[in-house]
């Protein structure tokens, strides 16, 4: 399909060279990891078991995993520092899923002609514009930020502050929790 954006460009839908088509896949792969984390500190949040938490949590996205983290913190965690540290983690995971969707999410054009003929775009649907993609140095460096905050939500939550936190609770899960 080839759409016309304006008075002078045509536009075809494009898929990014190999190089760059690997470093989305790390960052895709990364946020995946990090839906689990987040899927994971649910599970310890609310003393409950792997297989639990994976059925009861299956295809919830990062925004309502993160909700969920928000609300079972509030109600079971007796300790307002780590809760303020846990929403600032979510915060920052939040961020990092904005940026992912942005990159993974959008949609990706070459344009026919005009003064960017044979460029790769990318359609920003917020500000209806096709804008160049992010560099691939740019791609790997979010995917490590995702990389660092799945270690860093794993680490809290087994070994950190957060399992400590959650090992002074008796019982941190009622039953109806889905």
């Amino acid at each position: 399909m080839t759409v016309r954006t304006g008075p002078v460009s045509w536009i075809t839908p494009a898929t990014p060279p190999p190089e760059y088509l690997v470093a989305l896949g790390r960052l895709v792969i990364a946020h995946a990891h990090l839906d689990h984390m987040l899927k994971m500190t649910i599970k310890s949040l609310l003393g409950i078991n792997i297989e639990e938490a994976l059925q009861g949590l299956s295809r919830k996205g990062g925004p309502e995993l993160r909700r969920r983290i928000e609300q079972h913190s509030l109600e079971t965690l007796n300790d307002e520092t780590v809760t303020k540290r846990l929403m600032e983690l979510l915060s920052r995971c939040r961020m990092a899923s904005e940026r992912r969707n942005y990159i993974a999410k959008s949609v990706y054009v070459r344009h026919l002609d005009g003064p960017r003929a044979g460029q790769i775009a990318l359609h920003d649907p917020d500000k209806q514009t096709y804008d160049p993609p992010p560099p691939i140095e740019e791609v790997d460096r979010i995917a490590e930020e995702v990389e660092a905050l799945v270690r860093e939500i794993n680490h809290a939550r087994l070994e950190g502050w957060l399992g400590q936190a959650i090992s002074g609770i008796e019982n941190p899960s009622g039953s109806d929790w889905k």
